[in-house]
C-alpha cells in the first residue's frame, strides 16, 4: 500500500476477527497479504465501510431469508457474492436486493469483465465503468429544442 495511513487503517481491521488464510503484515513494505476474515462481531468496521484492501470478508448466513435481511438493512454494498446450487433462491436474492455488482458462485470476476458495468449504488459510489460503460457515464446528453421564431398557427 502507498499511504502509512491507509495501510495502517487496513491492517486495523484484521483486529477481532478470525483470520481464516492470510492477515500476515509487513510494515516497513506496508503490505498485508491476501486474507480471509470471517466470524465478526455486529458493528466491527469491516462489516461497515469500504475496505480498499487485500481483505475479503465472509458473512455465514442460515439461508436466503437472513442474506437478504442483512444486506438490505445496510448501505448498498458495491458487490454481492452468493454461493448455492438453488438458482431459484439465487435468482430471488438478486431481484430483491441492490449493489453495485454481484457475483454467483464466483467472486471479482464481474469487475474484470468489460461487457458488463462496474461501479457502485448509493454511498459505494455512482456511475458504471467499463468500455461504452465509461463513455456514457462521462457523457451528457443534452436535450436541444430548435424552433422557428414565427407565430403558431391555430387549428380553426
Amino acid at each position: 500500500m502507498i499511504s502509512s495511513r491507509h495501510y495502517e487503517r487496513v491492517k486495523g481491521l484484521l483486529q477481532n476477527g478470525n483470520i481464516l488464510l492470510g492477515g500476515e503484515t509487513n510494515d516497513e513494505d506496508k503490505y498485508i497479504s491476501p486474507t480471509i476474515l470471517c466470524d465478526l462481531k455486529e458493528g466491527h468496521p469491516a462489516l461497515e465501510e469500504e475496505i480498499f484492501g487485500p481483505i475479503l470478508v465472509i458473512v455465514n448466513v442460515k439461508g436466503i431469508d437472513e442474506a437478504r435481511a442483512y444486506i438490505n438493512k445496510r448501505e448498498k454494498p458495491l458487490a454481492i457474492y452468493a454461493f448455492g446450487k438453488d438458482t431459484r433462491k439465487l435468482e430471488q436474492l438478486v431481484s430483491t436486493t441492490s449493489s453495485g455488482s454481484i457475483a454467483i458462485n464466483d467472486t471479482i470476476m464481474q469487475a474484470t469483465l468489460r461487457t458488463l458495468p462496474f461501479g457502485g449504488v448509493g454511498s459505494s459510489g455512482m456511475g458504471a465503468y467499463h468500455g461504452k460503460y465509461s463513455f456514457d457515464t462521462f457523457s451528457h446528453k443534452k436535450a436541444c429544442l430548435v424552433k422557428a421564431l414565427s407565430l403558431e398557427n391555430t387549428n380553426t
